[in-house]
């Protein structure tokens, strides 16, 4: 994740998770899942092993 000022400024607003996670996605952060979905598509993994791991992570947010 890179964090721009706006994401400096909602982490030192002690904002939540969701909300930082929810503007990283607007300002073009790739989530895990949608990485992975990316890998499995080349091959690297496949798509059960992608939704395992990320869906009980992806759920926290």
């Amino acid at each position: 994740i890179k964090v721009s000022n706006d994401i400096k400024r909602l982490i030192s607003q002690s904002v939540s998770p969701s909300e930082i996670r929810k503007k990283a996605i607007e300002e073009g952060m790739m989530t895990m899942q949608q990485d992975g979905v990316i890998k499995a598509l080349e091959g690297e993994t496949t798509l059960e092993e992608i939704f395992r791991v990320t869906t009980e992570k992806e759920e926290q947010f």
